[in-house]
């Protein structure tokens, strides 16, 4: 596989979520189940927010060489990918203290999205540095 192979896998990971999530979200609003439909929406915003990320990482490595290109496209996203989450957490915490169960929910569905992406993306990349 080539490089372009993994950046459009990964790409079509993030589409294909944010999709299935917003398909989800207007099935449970169908159901009148509002409340389970937000949780949809959530995760599907934080699908889109990694898509913009890597986009973005994509945009800064243009000037690259090839190989560089990659790698600077790695170290780019996940450098801001790790960035993402530290307003979550710390918004959690605070949901923690206050005892807020709604906002400790929303988080942590927040949280759970950009692992499930940060993993996905360690999958795709690890498989191109083991070809």
């Amino acid at each position: 596989m080539t490089p372009e192979n993994y950046k459009q896998d990964f790409m079509l990971y993030l589409e294909t979520q944010i999709q299935s999530c917003r398909q989800e979200e207007s099935r449970l609003i169908g159901d009148c189940r509002k409340d389970e439909a937000n949780f949809c929406r959530i995760r599907a915003n934080v699908f889109e927010i990694f898509k913009t990320l890597f986009t973005s990482a994509q945009k800064s490595a243009v000037n690259k060489s090839s190989q560089d290109r990659d790698t600077e496209i790695q170290k780019n996203f996940l450098n801001k990918a790790s960035r993402i989450p530290e307003n979550w957490v710390a918004s959690r915490q605070k949901a923690e203290e206050h005892q807020d169960a709604a906002r400790l929910l929303i988080e942590n569905t927040k949280l759970q999205a950009a692992r499930e992406v940060t993993e996905q993306f360690s999958l795709i990349f690890g498989r191109k540095e083991n070809s």
